[in-house]
C-alpha cells in the first residue's frame, strides 16, 4: 500500500519502480523517504470489535494533512471494495 500512496504524491506520471530479486522487492531510497514521511503523518487504528477504522493525519501544514488523509481514505476504500468483491466472488463460486 505505501507504494500506491507514494504514487499519488508524485508530480510526474512515472510509476514506482520495484526491482524483484528472488521474489523479494526492493524499494528505492526516494520511495523509502516518501514512506517514512507518510508514516509520520498518517496513523491508522483498526477496531475489530466494532468493525471500523480510524485514520488520523497530523502535519504542521494542514493542507498536507488533508491531502494525505483524503488520498489515504480513497486508497482504503478501493482496498475494502476489492476485498469484499473478491470475497463475494469466491462465495458465489463455492455455491
Amino acid at each position: 500500500m505505501p507504494s500506491k500512496v507514494i504514487g499519488l504524491f508524485k508530480s510526474d506520471a512515472v510509476a514506482a519502480t520495484f526491482e524483484s530479486v528472488n521474489r523479494v522487492e526492493s524499494v528505492s531510497m526516494d520511495e523509502h523517504a516518501y514512506s517514512k514521511a507518510i508514516d509520520e503523518i498518517l496513523t491508522l487504528s483498526i477496531n475489530d470489535k466494532d468493525g471500523f477504522i480510524e485514520m488520523i493525519a497530523q502535519s504542521e501544514n494542514p493542507q498536507v494533512a488533508a491531502q494525505v488523509a483524503k488520498n489515504g481514505e480513497l486508497l482504503l476504500q478501493e482496498q475494502i471494495i476489492a476485498i469484499k468483491t473478491k470475497s463475494s466472488l469466491e462465495l458465489l463460486q463455492y455455491l
